[in-house]
């Protein structure tokens, strides 16, 4: 009877906070002589990747023979490793914000003890946003009107995981709130009261994502009057060629400043007699045209009006075609100010010799300036050439 007591017999030994059961006359293994958790940045915003660092040394010296880490934040585990060398690591992208305590444990091995680390601190802040906007220019009353927002995170933080949450979109007669898509992306189609419209957009952000905005763009409602005219035109003569193009390596574009005639839509542009030809390698792929606006100088400032492609690169190379480039969306443009009709192609592989000839007139036919871009040069001037183009616009009542 006294030795069926004494094989059941066990004892509790705590050893780093961790109560271990090992039988009497058992060998409990020692604790380590060194076990240190440290991390690689004590403040970080959320998604941040963070590395843990479990440094252990046996009494004896040497590495761990294994046993398992598992790293925690505030209790709860990140995720875990095997001990196999002095220094263990996991590196993590999901401690949430505020301030909290990263700790260790170690489940031991045949010579060391387990062991749960001291705690170090580590604070993590909302990660920083940016936000895009575009939308219809112009809808006919009673029709929805469309707005996008696009969110995304940006660097430090994991700016491939995207931003949850709700946009707000407000205007002078009505508004909305939106959920964040899984793309990051939230729309919103209202139907507003006639007139021009600036939206304010603003992204309201969520524990994890700080806000951003807000963003204005201006969308115009009002009655179509279903006809599109010739606005701007330059069909002068002393016509020569211009050659456009886009290998990844030496790419060349046009700007075609003009100043618009008419508050309106732009819904359409021509570049007569366009044709695309080819000296070796690939087709030059679509010609591409937007509308964009200017800063004081003329120079196109990136921000997209309205925009166009042409394809014929499935057609015989060297033919002249019409080149009228339907605009989708139209692109809302007021009388007296200057915009760029911008010409490129889409990139081609380096090395590639192939573009679009484009028809121009010399001894600065019309008013505006044209302008060229070559490889990573700025934009730079043409005094004495203008594209041969026309643009089309519904003026709005």
């Amino acid at each position: 009877m006294k030795r069926s007591l004494q094989a059941v017999l066990a004892v509790f030994v705590v050893v780093g906070g961790l109560a271990v059961v090992a039988p009497v006359g058992a060998v409990v293994a020692p604790p380590p002589k060194v076990f240190t958790l440290t991390a690689s940045r004590s403040s970080a915003v959320y998604s941040q990747a963070v590395k843990l660092s479990l440094t252990i040394t046996p009494k004896g010296g040497g590495a761990p023979k294994g046993g398992t880490v598992t790293f925690k934040v505030d209790g709860v585990p990140l995720g875990t490793a095997t001990a196999t060398t002095r220094i263990t690591n996991l590196t993590t992208t999901t401690i949430p914000p505020g301030t909290h305590a990263l700790t260790a444990e170690y489940s031991g091995d045949a010579v060391t003890g387990p062991r749960v680390s001291a705690a170090v601190p580590i604070t993590v802040t909302p990660a920083a946003t940016a936000m895009n906007v575009e939308g219809d220019g112009y809808v006919e009353e009673g029709e929805p009107i469309e707005i996008k927002a696009s969110i995304r995170a940006l660097a430090p933080a994991l700016t491939s995981r995207r931003p949850t949450g709700k946009v707000s979109f407000l205007t002078s007669c009505g508004s909305g709130k939106v959920a964040v898509n899984a793309n990051g992306v939230a729309t919103w189609r209202p139907v507003l009261c006639p007139g021009e419209h600036a939206v304010r957009v603003v992204y309201d952000g969520t524990d994890r994502y700080a806000p951003t905005g807000p963003l204005s763009i201006t969308v115009s409602v009002g009655p179509n009057t279903g006809t599109s005219a010739v606005d701007q035109a330059n069909d002068g003569t002393s016509a020569g060629f211009l050659y456009v193009s886009h290998p990844v390596d030496s790419p060349i574009l046009w700007a075609q400043v003009f100043t618009s005639g008419v508050t309106g839509e732009v819904d359409a542009v021509d570049l007569p007699e366009v044709s695309w030809y080819r000296s070796g390698g690939n087709a030059p792929g679509r010609l591409l045209v937007s509308i964009q606006t200017v800063d004081g100088d003329g120079v196109p400032t990136g921000e997209v009006r309205a925009e166009g492609s042409l394809d014929i690169t499935g057609q015989t190379e060297g033919i002249a075609y019409d080149g009228h480039i339907a605009l989708e969306p139209w692109g809302i443009v007021r009388a007296g100010t200057r915009y760029a009709l911008v010409v490129d192609t889409e990139v081609q592989p380096a090395g590639d010799v192939g573009g679009w000839r484009l028809l121009a007139t010399t001894g600065n036919q019309y008013p505006d300036p044209l302008l060229v871009r070559q490889y990573e040069d700025p934009w730079d001037g043409d005094p004495l050439t203008d594209l041969v183009f026309r643009t089309w616009a519904i003026p709005n009542p």
